[in-house]
């Protein structure tokens, strides 16, 4: 089964509609749910996430995703919901924008935590592809604050080893922080 990136990978060079339908199905109930939130209107949340979904398709070839294709959907719909709400508030002549700043900051705060969970993510993922030992190793120094010289003792090994796990682990480690 192919990752979201790959089918969108594969959607921008060959046109697949047959991989665009799968991620609009995966995607757009959570999409208009989350423009729900923001718009408070469940027509423009629909119009929202539809215009995404267009423009996602009309510019397929040229889009580049630096992030989860999961991140990317929710960043351009926040944001188009956010362009939506500044057009609606020039229409109706409000010079009061601190409601529309209060969204835009909320919703950065949101933004911001699932781009936290997505890198806590790899970073977990990185974790558990290292040896079974290097990390408990790991979670024992870092996730119970126990000293080197602790699980050495817990382990019956040698600090040296334990010294020695640690940095191939933060080594993997630094990987995932160096794609940020």
């Amino acid at each position: 089964m192919l990752s979201d990136e790959e089918n969108f990978i594969r959607i921008s060079k060959n046109s697949d509609h047959q991989s665009f339908q799968v991620l609009f199905k995966k995607y757009y109930i959570s999409l208009c749910a989350y423009a729900l939130k923001i718009m408070e209107d469940p027509d423009e949340a629909e119009d929202v996430v539809s215009h995404v979904f267009l423009k996602l398709w009309s510019r397929r070839e040229s889009i580049e995703i630096n992030s989860s294709f999961k991140y990317y959907l929710f960043a351009i719909t926040r944001n188009r919901c956010i362009d939506v709400l500044k057009k609606n508030k020039r229409s109706q002549g409000f010079q009061d924008t601190g409601q529309l700043q209060q969204i835009v900051d909320e919703h950065s705060d949101i933004e911001k935590k699932f781009q936290l969970l997505y890198q806590l993510n790899k970073i977990e993922g990185r974790l558990r592809n290292l040896p079974p030992k290097c990390q408990q190793i790991f979670r024992l120094s870092r996730e119970q604050g126990l000293k080197y010289s602790e699980i050495a003792a817990k382990l019956k090994i040698s600090v040296k080893t334990v010294e020695t796990q640690m940095t191939k682990a933060l080594k993997e480690l630094r990987k995932v922080a160096a794609m940020y």
